[in-house]
Parts: C-alpha cells; structure tokens; sequence
C-alpha cells in the first residue's frame, strides 16, 4: 500500500513536470534556432522542428501517465493497456534526448562563439 502511495504521488508530480519541461526545452531550441539563425537556414528550421516536436513529448507523457494511473484502479486489464504505455514512452523519450542533444551542441557552439568582454589575458 505505501509503494502505491508513492507511486501516485510520482506521478502527480509528473503531471506537473510534463508541462513543465516541453516547454523549457522548446523555448532553449527556439532561442538557439533563432541565435544560430546568420546564414543558414537549415540549422533555423530544424532547431524550431526540434522546438514544436517537444510539445508532442507532453500528451505522450499524459497518456503514458493515466496508462500507469490505470494500473493502481484495474491491474488485471493492464496487459492490454502496457503496449499502449510504450508506445508513448519511447517516442517521448526520443523527442525529449533529440532536443537536450540539440540543446547541449547549441549552447557548447554558441558559448564558443559568444565574446567574452571584460576579460583580458597578458
């Protein structure tokens, strides 16, 4: 009983974090896309396809959630419900490691790139 307990109240809190994080993640890849944007047009539209894929994370997120939610009220018909919880989970998953990849390059690239004022060596 306490393992359940627990295990609703994680994902409650996912049920938070699922609003959350789409949109922190799509906003870094809208400011890169947009930072990155002299010249070349390519990295542009992939950055903000990498932005609005990430919105398409959080209904996969709430449906992989209400499947798991499922399994406290009903566990004998979960078996059906499981596959539907992993079709949501691994391209969640995808679409989430594609944007921190995007992410982590864009901002190493960009911190290359960014001058640094005030900072002198002799």
């Amino acid at each position: 009983p306490q393992q359940q307990v627990m295990a609703g109240a994680s994902l409650g809190l996912d049920y938070l974090f699922l609003i959350l994080y789409p949109l922190c993640i799509s906003q870094a890849c809208r400011y890169l896309a947009a930072a990155r944007q002299t010249g070349v047009s390519s990295r542009l539209n992939a950055g903000l396809l990498i932005a609005r894929l990430q919105l398409v994370a959080s209904p996969l997120d709430a449906i992989e959630n209400t499947v798991l939610l499922m399994e406290f009220v009903a566990p004998e018909s979960m078996k059906q419900w499981a596959t539907v919880a992993w079709c949501c989970a691994v391209p969640k998953f995808f679409i989430i490691v594609i944007g921190l990849l995007y992410i982590s390059i864009g901002f190493s690239k960009h911190a290359c790139t960014v001058p640094q004022s005030g900072f002198h060596r002799d």
